[in-house]
This record gives structure tokens, sequence and C-alpha cells, in this order.
């Protein structure tokens, strides 16, 4: 396995309730709320931008007639508040990850979420320093499902490391059906957690699993050979 690269909401942390707090703090003084039901069914895996848009729609609103960027702003406030006091870690994923980089496996992070926010929760967690690289909403104009984060994540990793990367050789560690999208888009072998969605709605992904406890490293390194 040349590179091994992990969703960040969902998949490190335990942030999804973190991301729909922030949401719903976001929209409610525009008289918008919504359910966390709604929030896991219709909008988890979303960026910022598209998550804003699709709950403004959702709520009879019409998203262009209000500025995207200064909601944005004021969710991301939150959330950093939030993600820096919290250590709802995934379980085994901390543990993998550490794993991972001791081997000399080569470890990125490849979000929807906004880079400072990844990159704040990971301070948290203590993993910042065996992070190779971090993609986030922020650095693409198309978040997933669309494959152009992982292939940025490609891109920049091999050239942080010195070579180009077969995606067929990596593994990317992903909890959304619009993730693994992205994923599988770029050419990348997945492992699925079923820590947002049942395991059937995750069958697009070469392993399912409920989470990094219930599989190994060279178990993970198997999908990429």
């Amino acid at each position: 396995m040349q590179a091994l690269i992990f969703d960040f909401d969902g998949v490190i942390m335990d942030s999804e309730p973190i991301h729909y707090e922030a949401f719903r703090q976001t929209v409610a003084p525009l008289g918008v709320d919504f359910s966390w039901e709604a929030y896991c069914a219709d909008y988890l895996g979303f960026d910022d931008r598209e998550g804003f848009v699709a709950i403004l729609s959702d709520a009879g609103r019409t998203p262009d007639t209000y500025d995207l960027a200064d909601l944005i702003a004021a969710k991301t406030q939150i959330v950093q508040h939030l993600l820096a006091t919290s250590t709802d870690a995934i379980p085994g994923t901390v543990e993998m990850l550490r794993a991972a980089n001791d081997a000399g496996i080569p470890v990125a992070i490849c979000s929807g979420a906004l880079r400072i926010e990844v990159e704040v929760a990971c301070e948290a967690l203590g993993i910042l320093d065996r992070v190779r690289l971090i993609v986030g909403a922020d650095d693409v104009e198309r978040s997933k499902p669309d494959p152009e984060s992982y292939r940025l994540a490609l891109s920049r990793l091999g050239e942080v490391l010195g070579q180009s990367l077969n995606p067929a050789a990596c593994v990317a560690i992903e909890d959304s059906p619009v993730g693994l999208q992205s994923a599988i888009g770029a050419g990348l072998r997945t492992c699925a957690l079923a820590t947002s969605y049942a395991p059937a709605e995750l069958a697009i992904a070469d392993r399912v699993a409920g989470n990094l406890t219930e599989i190994t490293l060279d178990e993970l390194t198997a999908l990429a050979s």
C-alpha cells in the first residue's frame, strides 16, 4: 500500500453531531430548523457550501439570496470551538493511523470539512504530526462526491514523497456513499466504516467494517495489492 488516506468526519472523529449543531445554530436566526435524522439522511457528507444550499432549499428558501460565505464563516467559528475541546475519536481509527505511520505508510486526510477544522481536531487528538497532508473542502472547487478531492490528495502527497502514486495502490477510509464515490472515482481502493450509514448503503466499498477495531493494517494493505 503506497498510502492510506482517511476521511475525517465520521472516520477519525465522531464530529458529525458537532457539524449538525453548528449548522443548526447558524440557520436558526433565519427561522430554519431541521432534525438530526434529516441531517443524517440528507446533508451528511456535503461540504459547508453544498450543505447550506441543500438546507435552505429544503426549507423553501432561495440560497442565492443569502451570503453563503458569511454563513460558512459563522459555522466555522462554532465548529472550531467545539472541535478544540472534543476527544470523541472513532474507535480504532487513531490507533490505525498511528500504526500505518509507524510502519512507514504515508498517511493523509481528505475531508469535506475545512482544512483548519481538521487541523484543530487532529491537534486535539494528538495525531497532527502523524499526518503528511490534509486536503479540505477549501482546497477544491468541487468537493465530494466529485473525485477532485482525492485526485488532489494523491497529487500533493506524491509531491511530498517525491514519487508518483498509483491510485489503485492506495486505500481510502470513508463513512459515507458520497465519500466512497469520490475515492472510487479517483481510482482508490476503499474501506467503509458503518459509523454514519448502514453497511448496505456502503456496499460499493471493497470492504465494510463497523470501525477499524474490526480490521488489521495487513488487511487494509491487502486491498491495494
